[in-house]
């Protein structure tokens, strides 16, 4: 088939002669601006953890993975993880434990994107969040055998 085709309805086809949709690419796409970057690797750290790392703007699709623990048996039982880029918070890991203190659970990890993301430098922190009342308690604890990570994948999108 042909290369590039533009349909008489105006569809475009890349690689196909026969797009079946607004846009239909049939091969690898290319873009400098589409990428996967492991800002926060897979490792055992007391939280916070930080890295700064350069984008390319655009819509970021972050996963993100954490363990916490009750800092002791009268400690409440909610354990968060607050994501922060550039120290303002974009998302939380959240979960329930009721077990003994000092025991590492792992909170369910999740997918956040980010849209209108500015090109340049920016840092992304893992840190335990913060009760929403007076005295505002720090929900959960981390030590030196508590594991998270944070990938960055980078997508050519925006809005």
């Amino acid at each position: 088939g042909s290369s590039f085709t533009v349909t008489a309805d105006g569809r475009i086809g890349i690689g196909t002669s026969s797009p079946g949709a607004a846009l239909e690419v049939n091969g690898a796409i290319r873009s400098a601006m589409w990428g996967i970057k492991k800002v926060l690797p897979y490792a055992a750290s007391q939280l916070p953890r930080s890295a700064t790392f350069r984008s390319h703007g655009g819509t970021w699709k972050l996963s993100v993975s954490a363990q916490a623990m009750r800092a002791n048996d009268d400690a409440g039982s909610e354990l968060v993880v607050e994501v922060l880029v550039d120290d303002e918070v974009v998302g939380r890991l959240w979960t329930i434990y009721n077990g003994p203190a000092g025991i590492n659970v792992a909170i369910p990890g999740d997918t956040l994107v980010l849209s209108e993301i500015a090109p340049g430098a920016h840092t992304i922190t893992l840190r335990h969040g913060v009760g929403r009342d007076f005295p505002y308690p720090q929900l959960g604890v981390s030590d030196a055998n508590s594991v998270s990570s944070l990938t960055v994948e980078e997508l050519p999108f925006t809005g």
